[in-house]
């Protein structure tokens, strides 16, 4: 178990193994409650894709876990469809 501080404006800043685990970056919003006497945070998937910059400096369009699997001929095919 690791613990926090919380500051005096209210804020808790979650480990970075917990951030990674959920797969959270800047800008993420999470669904937060109180169950049982404990404080649940839970990772909020958006549908659609999003532009996430790695340690290197590359752009990665990243796909939600929800997302449908694509193939490279169905990238292709959309890919296409652009001038």
């Amino acid at each position: 178990m690791e613990t926090a501080t919380l500051s005096a404006n209210g804020r808790l800043v979650i480990p970075r193994r917990y951030r990674d685990a959920l797969h959270l970056t800047t800008g993420d919003e999470v669904a937060i409650e109180l169950t049982g006497g404990r404080l649940v945070v839970t990772r909020i998937v958006e549908k659609s894709a999003r532009l996430v910059i790695t340690k290197t400096g590359r752009k990665v369009l990243v796909g939600s876990a929800e997302a449908p699997v694509m193939s490279a001929s169905k990238v292709n095919e959309l890919l296409a469809d652009f001038p």
